[in-house]
């Protein structure tokens, strides 16, 4: 009788590595160590790659066990954080815990276990125990992972437990018997984990629908997104500039400026006050809304986390922030709204009926605030006053001084992102000496000239919204920041004076997306679209969903199975036999294709059993196999077939299988 092959070295099945891997992870972000939990990581694939393993009882194993284990409490000991304050129940204790079943797993991996082991068994009962601990969370803002984690943890468990086979009485009716009860524990488990898979997917879907969300990010580059809180007149913008997208409109706006907020403080180049010293206070929503004068509403999706303010036309007539009662409103500027929110957030802001309505973001205007709004600092050259003086001369209302300053302005200066270093004052170096500029200069020169001309005027900065998408809906890119004035007339109200030449606005001077950036933003919009739908799916659809893929995995690995089947089921020549045998020999070929033992052509089984190559035959009996093959050979160049006998070689085949 040959001597049986040497058991191949441990590796874990992919599903039993995933599981481990999900546990490592659940208790890094719960506190774990994560040198330990990465390096522990590397050597669980490592076995993948390397054959050499710890010989079965060896002294050199349990040595290295000491070793790691010494280590992981003398680090955890000299971490003050993780002593015990009160008790042993303790975060650091039972992060220690944790690292040791860490340990242990991984040590298990390089183990050479014997042949007929518990194998993966062993692996799935301790990635278990480290995801248990890393349950206990002592940090409510792990929970989050951890209910995303759990799922994936199943999953891979279950996939490991298919390919785990269990042992049982060696042969005959006992044998039959446990293989079917652990078909009905195998059945039990598989109905149990079916329904609570549909309730986690239920119960969990705003967390999955999250997932999606911060899958979309990772399309994104990160980009400078936002507005400097304290402009400032410089040869570049204040503004921040870049193709990233920061708000999607669902309708056309009534008009294209997009306010943010508006400063009334010109000092040495700079508009204060600064948006983190702005003084805000909380609103009710209600105070934002006045249903009669509405007309056309538009939504508003925020794309962008770093931004937090709610922009709207100065003219809305109503502005409706979702998922919240109240937003902060600033007490200087009361068309300044915030609300921190993270994105995608939607709000909506609606057009008046009225042109220049006097809604919500522009409320009358105080003494205080006049008084603010027409002045103008002493180190403004006094020749900016002459300036204004000359341009409204003889003009008898503001709104006629309004439209002389934007007309000269336009006539003397040119737009441009390229400006010379200027000396003093920036605006009355721009004024005074004709300079070109971008749009921060034409709105604080415009601003200033005008409260030379006795109109009340402040500096706005926000989005110009130009960017249709052709079915409905205008898309507003960081590039669009923009900054403009707003004035006060008396009688009238607040009004947009837009002082940039026509040739510098976003509309006429954004650079237009390359191909690859509409290709992510594509990618993008689908996750969050996946993300959404899942979120407003109902039990019954998630059932039904649930069952469809259920039932498509289990049709695709039964096609492959029948697909491997008759691909491998083609027995040499010689073993064709009767028809009784034919099937029998199919599967026994089959059966050691499986085993990594296939039987060369050139071979017969005896010959090819009797001497297997080192390290085949993974879980494979080769003394049954050996009497098999000799048992078929009898009956196939017999003179004749019984029946019983037959039957008994289907009994060998079948204890092959397990």
């Amino acid at each position: 009788m040959a001597k049986p092959a040497p058991a191949p070295p441990f590796r874990p099945s992919w599903p039993a590595a995933c599981a481990s891997l999900v546990a490592f992870l659940a208790l890094t972000l719960t506190g774990c160590h994560a040198s330990v939990t990465g390096l522990a990581a590397l050597l669980l694939l490592g076995t993948y790659v390397a054959p050499w393993r710890f010989p079965e009882g060896s002294w050199a194993h349990w040595m290295v066990r000491v070793m790691v284990f010494g280590t992981l409490i003398a680090i955890n000991v000299q971490d003050p954080s993780r002593l015990p304050r009160a008790g042993v129940y303790h975060a650091g204790i039972v992060s220690a815990v944790g690292e040791l079943l860490i340990a242990e797993l991984v040590l298990q991996c390089w183990r050479a276990w014997p042949s007929g082991g518990p194998r993966g068994a062993v692996l799935i009962l301790l990635s278990g125990a480290i995801l248990l601990t890393a349950c206990n969370s002592f940090d409510h803002r792990t929970h989050r992972h951890m209910r995303l984690l759990g799922p994936a943890f199943a999953c891979f468990s279950v996939l490991a437990l298919r390919g785990i086979r269990a042992r049982g009485p060696a042969a005959g009716a006992g044998r039959r018997l446990y293989a079917w009860a652990a078909r009905g524990v195998a059945l039990s488990l598989a109905l149990g984990f079916g329904g609570a898979s549909v309730w986690g997917l239920h119960t969990y879907r705003g967390e999955i629908a999250n997932a999606f969300r911060d899958f979309a990010t990772s399309f994104r580059a990160r980009a400078r997104v936002g507005f400097d809180g304290n402009p400032r007149l410089e040869s570049g913008m204040s503004l921040k500039r870049s193709m990233e997208r920061v708000l999607r409109l669902h309708g056309q706006p009534a008009e294209p400026h997009l306010r943010g907020l508006a400063f009334d403080t010109y000092a040495l180049g700079r508009w204060l006050p600064a948006l983190t010293q702005q003084e805000l206070d909380p609103v009710p929503i209600e105070e934002l809304t006045d249903p009669r004068a509405a007309a056309g509403t538009v939504t508003a999706t925020r794309l962008s986390d770093d931004l937090d303010l709610l922009f709207a036309p100065l003219h809305s007539a109503e502005v409706r922030p979702t998922r919240t009662r109240q937003v902060q409103r600033g007490r200087r500027d009361p068309g300044l709204l915030r609300f921190v929110a993270p994105a995608p957030y939607e709000y909506a802001f609606s057009a008046a009926r009225e042109a220049r309505h006097q809604g919500p973001l522009s409320p009358p205007l105080g003494p205080e605030a006049l008084l603010r709004c027409l002045d103008v600092p002493l180190n403004v050259d006094p020749k900016v006053r002459e300036l204004a003086e000359r341009i409204t001369a003889g003009l008898p209302d503001a709104q006629a001084k309004i439209d002389a300053v934007v007309a000269y302005l336009a006539a003397h200066h040119e737009y441009s992102l390229e400006l010379p270093a200027m000396h003093g004052d920036p605006v009355s170096d721009f004024l005074l000496h004709e300079r070109p500029g971008h749009c921060e200069f034409f709105a604080s020169a415009a601003t200033i000239l005008l409260r030379y001309a006795g109109v009340p005027t402040r500096f706005a900065v926000g989005y110009y919204a130009h960017e249709g998408l052709g079915n409905g809906e205008v898309l507003v890119r960081q590039q669009d920041a923009h900054a403009w004035a707003e004035s006060w007339i008396e009688g009238a109200g607040w009004v947009t004076v837009e002082a940039t030449p026509p040739g510098g606005l976003p509309a006429a001077s954004a650079e237009q997306p390359a191909f690859y950036r509409r290709a992510a933003e594509w990618l993008y919009d689908a996750a969050l679209a996946i993300g959404d739908w899942w979120l407003n799916l109902s039990w019954t659809e998630i059932g039904l969903i649930a069952g469809a893929s259920a039932a498509g995995l289990i049709a695709f690995l039964w096609l492959r199975e029948v697909l491997a089947r008759r691909r491998l089921a083609r027995p040499a020549e010689g073993y064709a036999g009767p028809r009784e045998l034919t099937p029998l020999a199919a599967r026994f070929e089959a059966l050691l294709k499986r085993a990594g033992l296939p039987c060369p052509a050139h071979l017969e089984w005896s010959e090819h059993l009797a001497a297997p190559p080192a390290g085949s035959g993974r879980g494979l009996d080769l003394d049954a196999a050996r009497a098999f093959a000799n048992e078929y050979l009898r009956l196939r160049f017999g003179p004749d077939c019984p029946a019983e006998e037959l039957e008994r070689l289907r009994e060998r085949l079948r204890r092959l299988k397990g």
